[in-house]
């Protein structure tokens, strides 16, 4: 992919505008907030409060230097995952969907065979194997 397209996605993926923050280029690359700080390390910085925001023109060269096989670890991803749902160790079929950016109804398959812990509103799964299947289905 060339500069400029991707410079174009990114765009599309934060609905307008020149700047991109840090959960948002997690998202667009698929990987821990973790990485980001590195890579955006030197870029020009845009703060609004506690929120950082780069220039999109800025993010591009550095995700298409991004090496394939820097993979997100499982410690991570975890931690990743339990901030997104607030704190906690469990994490329901519908915030499942919500991390990975799919429907609710690509999860059942995701998560077939984990241990489940019930309650009344939902089926609640430990985030920790929850991690560790997105890891062994990632493509």
């Amino acid at each position: 992919m060339d500069k400029q397209t991707l410079i174009q996605e990114l765009k599309d993926h934060v609905g307008g505008g020149g700047f991109i923050n840090h959960s948002q280029i997690a998202k667009y690359i698929r990987r821990s907030r973790d990485v980001v700080p590195e890579m955006v390390r030197g870029l020009s910085v845009f703060q609004t409060g506690r929120e950082k925001k780069y220039f999109i023109r800025e993010v591009a060269p550095r995700i298409l230097e991004l090496p394939g096989d820097d993979y997100i670890t499982k410690q991570s991803l975890t931690r990743d995952i339990k901030a997104f749902v607030g704190g906690g160790g469990l994490i329901n079929q519908t915030q499942i969907a919500k991390y990975i950016g799919r429907s609710r109804g690509a999860v059942p398959e995701l998560v077939e065979g984990l241990d489940v812990f019930p309650t009344k509103k939902a089926k609640r799964y430990f985030i920790d194997d929850v991690a560790a299947r997105i890891l062994d289905r990632r493509g």
